[in-house]
């Protein structure tokens, strides 16, 4: 079963501190469940990533053709990292 990480919430009414960042959904619970062993982080990513597209039912999502050429450039040294240090992202 797949299992995404996401937030709803950009600044609104119910939530003023929602950004629409899916790497602060992924701090948020990253703390929240104790995922501190490399293999939780990399369920984290697959949760942010591959889940998330398959539970979106996008089909044309990764490094292939014909998949969407959009990208997020988080530079860091480890995946660990970027969940870590939360806003340090750059958008290209």
């Amino acid at each position: 079963m797949p299992v995404a990480i996401g937030q709803d919430d950009i600044v609104d009414s119910t939530y003023q501190y929602g950004d629409g960042d899916p790497l602060t959904a992924a701090h948020v619970l990253l703390h929240f469940a104790h995922m501190n062993q490399p293999r939780e982080v990399a369920d984290l990513w697959d949760m942010l990533l591959e889940e998330s597209a398959q539970t979106i039912g996008v089909d044309t999502y990764g490094l292939k053709e014909g998949a969407e050429g959009s990208i997020i450039i988080h530079v860091v040294t480890i995946h660990l990292m970027s969940c870590a240090q939360g806003h340090h992202v750059r958008w290209s």
